[in-house]
């Protein structure tokens, strides 16, 4: 159960990371935090935190930053829509660990994001669990 969080928190990150034009979201190093709650867990997972340097051109095409970070194909993402500084998009997994489907949003300011996803998922055992994360981002300065 826990390597299945683990891994749809992972994918979950990808449009997080990375969809933002850049009149959205400034290039530099990013902290992003990332906290789940999931029915059926026997425990809080703590919140999980990483860093990450988006170059000019990582924002530049938020598209082509969003292909390039779906190295695991487990999840599609559908819908995607950038209204004023609101970014929502759809979602389903396929894989190993399980399956899912869900929606996120996402809310940008220059240098700070913050949004939740939301998604409906079976685990391998056939069990389902709805998840919810919370997610946070803030440009941190240059990346170095």
């Amino acid at each position: 159960m826990k390597k299945l969080l683990v891994v749809l928190a992972a994918l979950l990150l990808i449009p997080v990371i990375g969809y933002a034009s850049q009149k959205l979201m400034m290039p530099g190093m990013w902290q992003v935090t990332v906290t789940v709650e999931m029915t059926g867990m026997p425990f809080k997972m703590p919140p999980q935190t990483a860093s990450k340097c988006l170059m000019p051109e990582d924002v530049k095409d938020p598209k082509e930053l969003i292909a390039q970070n779906q190295k695991n194909k487990d999840c599609q993402i559908s819908n995607l829509k950038e209204v004023g500084n609101k970014v929502s998009w759809s979602m389903v997994c396929k894989g190993q660990h399980g399956a899912g489907s869900g929606t996120g949003e996402m809310i940008f300011s220059h240098d700070t994001y913050h949004g939740t996803i939301q998604m409906k998922l079976t685990d391998p055992n056939g069990q389902p669990h709805d998840m919810t994360e919370h997610v946070s981002g803030k440009r941190t300065g240059d990346c170095s």
